[in-house]
């Protein structure tokens, strides 16, 4: 979103406020009574537009505030389902989109590799593991974040979906499947 630093707001704000020098055209101001506050704090334009929530963690290395936000357009379908009471459906992964420059560069093929497995997760009693590489589900290629997000997402709770994994081996990557019953 942008570097965090501390200044003068045009916008009133209590306490003080945090300013986000962002690559865009404008900055955004965060209401900053205190640093404990963060976490339910939010993103706000100039014209006094919520654009993003303070998630709940943010570190302070080297002297430099660092926050992560999410921002509304990727929280909103999220917020509607909540709102309409429909379940969403859940794998139990954590993972990190592999680009075709990583790719490149460390030999290992585009897609979501896992990076945690939750415990009693439908992941993991489906047989996922940390470092395997998802490559597709039922069928349909998988490259980002997005299109992973969008195929689980067509699901519901309880159903069952195809993973197209690839797992390291002595013999570089093999390619599996994992049938995993999506969970609530």
């Amino acid at each position: 979103i942008g570097k965090a630093t501390g200044g003068p707001s045009p916008l009133p704000c209590s306490g003080g406020c945090l300013i986000l020098e962002t690559l865009g055209p404008s900055t955004a101001h965060l209401p900053l009574p205190k640093l404990s506050l963060l976490p339910s704090s939010f993103l706000i334009d100039l014209d006094g537009k919520i654009m993003g929530i303070i998630a709940q963690s943010f570190s302070s290395d080297s002297g430099q505030i660092t926050l992560t936000a999410l921002a509304v357009p990727d929280i909103q379908e999220l917020v509607m389902d909540l709102a309409n009471g429909r379940e969403r459906p859940t794998v139990g992964i954590v993972g990190k989109e592999i680009d075709a420059t990583i790719a490149e560069e460390f030999h290992m093929p585009q897609g979501i590799y896992v990076r945690s497995v939750a415990e009693d997760s439908p992941a993991m009693h489906a047989g996922v593991y940390v470092a395997d590489i998802i490559t597709g589900i039922d069928g349909k290629e998988i490259l980002t974040i997005e299109d992973y997000r969008q195929e689980i997402q067509k699901h519901s709770p309880e159903e069952m979906v195809k993973l197209e994994i690839k797992r390291t081996s002595v013999d570089g990557y093999v390619d599996m499947e994992v049938l995993v019953q999506l969970g609530r």
